[in-house]
């Protein structure tokens, strides 16, 4: 299955925290990126809008855990229009 940045989907940000669930608002160009936060984790709160580098989005299903570490596979951006 291909994974897709665009708007809707359901991603991770990634952060000195840790990976935290997010919901894409919108994607603006091949850069830069507004999501809003579904959990709490350190300093970040759950529904706060942060604007941010497309590189700190990642799909979900890009995500995936091998020997106990997360390794992050290929995606694409879909931009807004």
């Amino acid at each position: 299955m291909e994974s897709i940045l665009k708007t809707g989907a359901q991603v991770y940000f990634d952060t000195f925290a840790g990976l935290i669930p997010a919901h894409v608002l919108s994607v603006k160009d091949s850069w830069t990126v507004s999501l809003k936060l579904t959990a709490t984790r350190g300093a970040y709160k759950r529904g706060e809008t942060i604007t941010t580098n497309s590189l700190h989005a990642i799909p979900r299903t890009a995500v995936h855990v091998r020997s106990g570490q997360y390794r992050i596979g290929f995606y694409r951006t879909e931009i807004d229009e």
